[in-house]
């Protein structure tokens, strides 16, 4: 995290052990069995892609190789590029659409590639949270993920905002599976829809850890129809976002809701995150035709 971070003054103690008592079914195939055996991560499973790394900046050109010298410059071009193993490096500044970047939405349906577990695809900032993707430059969502297997988005600033033609969200994360969320900065839902900072829509053995979520009405993850997801060593802040006029009206009008929400969700973990400012930490919902079962907290 950032020198001076919220998350760091209030000291997470990283010389700790991760213990999650044994539980096996939780532990996720591309990542190693220390993650939940009593050991701290093994930073070595951390790392990124072991393939080639290609570069975009916002001042770049898709004319260009992808090297440091040469960005790319726009997120379709560059994402379409990247095989497993491989990764992007993103250069500081801010991205969207007004810039002529576009946004990061990827879809492997539609031409983006599967990492694998020995070889996930990796976007990574160059320097950490000096890559801003504001989803209020333009109408999309400022980065959104589907369909997708095996990708490790790291080290971002991911900025929504309120809108009232569009249902934006900072980051979505639709239908897919394998993917590693770490050391991102986001804030800011949109207040007029029922939206989140983080959905995890019917996605399974996602990783959220080490991030920092500022600025939501209403939940900051919501994770729905979605299992066997890890939540570690984050923290949460609504920073009194409270309600506004004309907008969707949340439980706790004068800030956010629950940091966590499985709405309905099953056999996800949630270890050593911190909640302020927040109507909860934790809230966990069945419905529908569907429990939420076997959800466990640590820490």
């Amino acid at each position: 995290m950032a020198p001076g971070s919220p998350a760091r003054a209030i000291g997470y103690d990283v010389s700790q052990s991760w213990n999650c008592r044994g539980v096996s079914k939780a532990v996720l195939p591309g990542f190693t069995a220390g993650y939940f055996s009593g050991a701290k991560p093994d930073a070595g499973a951390l790392q990124f892609g072991s393939g080639p790394a290609f570069y975009l900046s916002s001042t770049g050109s898709d004319a260009n190789s992808g090297t440091a010298s040469q960005p790319w410059k726009t997120w379709a071009h560059a994402l379409k590029q990247l095989d497993p193993g491989e990764t992007l490096l993103v250069k500081d500044g801010t991205y969207g659409t007004a810039n002529g970047n576009g946004y990061p939405d990827i879809d492997c349906t539609q031409g983006y590639k599967n990492g694998t577990a020995s070889a996930p695809i990796t976007i990574k900032a160059e320097n950490e949270r000096r890559v801003s993707i504001s989803a209020t430059i333009g109408a999309g969502t400022a980065l959104d993920i589907s369909n997708c297997n095996y990708w490790t988005i790291e080290g971002l600033y991911l900025k929504g905002g309120d809108n009232a033609s569009a249902a934006t969200e900072p980051l979505d994360v639709n239908y897919s599976n394998y993917i590693r969320l770490r050391r991102l900065l986001i804030e800011y839902n949109n207040r007029y829809f029922n939206t989140h900072l983080l959905f995890l829509n019917h996605s399974n053995n996602i990783l959220v850890e080490d991030s920092e979520f500022y600025h939501f009405h209403r939940h900051a993850i919501l994770v729905y129809q979605s299992d066997n997801n890890v939540f570690r060593r984050n923290y949460f802040n609504s920073r009194g976002h409270a309600d506004i006029s004309g907008g969707y009206v949340s439980y706790y009008t004068d800030r956010g809701e629950a940091a966590i929400t499985p709405y309905p969700g099953n056999s996800n973990v949630m270890e050593n995150n911190i909640s302020e400012g927040n109507g909860a930490a934790l809230d966990v919902v069945g419905t529908y035709a569907w429990g939420s079962d076997d959800n466990r907290v640590f820490g």
